[in-house]
């Protein structure tokens, strides 16, 4: 189970790799920010990482686990108190609705007696799975994605209907929403860094109940 962190602080320590960058990164709860403790460590997200951004990690004081051999390790120190898997984007708690694209998969059969529980849990690793390829333009790369047309046309409608809002307020001569006055949950691109989907990285679902052209020829075809 993966605990929330707020980062407090990052200092790139220089060894850099493609998109990722060495960094020592200090750390606090979510639920204890303000508090005394905080953490200091490691981790290859250094580039990715600013004060105030949210991390998912592996808290290794508080994770309940039987392993000898890592309470050996533990025991010498060199197990760092907190384990940062990757950043995270707590403030899009509305990112199902402003997706705009689906992927595809193949059925498979479920046991009745399991189907509840089963459903339930494969909706929650899918919803998990997608939040990943959401969150990694490098995994995005490696899947096929396709656009969600009717979630395309709520995007739209969702843009006019705040063009249209914003073109109002400057008739009216109050401020608009580039003004900093406008309802931010209207609006798709959310200044937080947020890696979006880009319409060119989708593909169109291919139709197969579309009607077969006519092969027949008739004299001026010939």
């Amino acid at each position: 189970q993966m605990s929330e962190f707020i980062v407090l602080d990052v200092e790139l320590t220089g060894a850099e790799t493609g998109r990722y960058a060495l960094a020592n990164v200090e750390l606090a709860r979510s639920s204890e920010l303000g508090g005394d403790t905080t953490f200091l460590v490691r981790t290859h997200l250094g580039r990715l990482l600013n004060a105030g951004d949210t991390v998912l990690g592996y808290d290794m004081e508080t994770l309940a686990y039987n392993d000898e051999e890592l309470d050996r390790v533990r025991a010498t120190g060199r197990v760092p108190d907190v384990i940062i898997v990757k950043k995270t984007y707590p403030d899009r708690h509305d990112r199902q609705s402003r997706r705009i694209f689906k992927l595809k998969r193949l059925g498979m059969a479920v046991d009745d007696t399991l189907r509840n529980v089963d459903e339930r849990r494969r909706a929650q690793d899918f919803e998990h799975l997608v939040r990943d390829i959401e969150e990694d333009p490098d995994m995005r790369g490696a899947i096929n994605l396709y656009a969600d047309k009717p979630a395309l046309v709520r995007r739209a409608q969702r843009q006019a209907e705040k063009a249209a809002r914003d073109a109002a307020l400057q008739a009216a001569g109050e401020a608009t929403a580039m003004d900093g006055a406008g309802d931010d949950s209207a609006d798709d691109e959310l200044d937080d860094g947020f890696p979006e989907v880009g319409l060119s990285e989708l593909l169109e679902e291919l139709s197969l109940a579309s009607e077969p052209a006519d092969d027949r020829h008739t004299a001026d075809d010939v």
